[in-house]
């Protein structure tokens, strides 16, 4: 993503009227990425303003990809489930469908 999605002109421009954008070595950063559960890259995690974690993305996404992504969390949609504490066969929060032009809330 560092030679394609992060220079596309689009995602530079939303990246920086909409985010604080933080690249992280996981090698130099063991802890932090531990901490973060990531253990695949690339990992895009959205955080909400003095919040805990929205939504994550793990893998390559072409700039039109991620902006389909970036702006439906700006909008309150996530991808992920959200599981309760201690049940983690039942989740919480929401998750998006996403059809061109198109994305559907759904609360479970």
């Amino acid at each position: 993503m560092d030679r394609t999605t992060w220079r596309d002109e689009k995602v530079v421009a939303w990246l920086a009227a909409n985010a604080i954008a933080v690249q992280l070595d996981v090698d130099e950063e063991q802890d932090l990425a531990a901490k973060l559960n990531i253990e695949a890259m690339p990992t895009v995690i959205a955080l909400k303003e003095g919040g805990p974690e929205f939504d994550r993305i793990i893998g390559y996404r072409r700039p039109a990809e991620f902006l389909t992504w970036a702006e439906a969390i700006a909008r309150g949609f996530c991808i992920i489930p959200i599981p309760y504490p201690g049940f983690p066969s039942v989740t919480r929060g929401c998750s998006l469908i996403a059809l061109p032009g198109q994305s559907q809330r759904i609360d479970p």
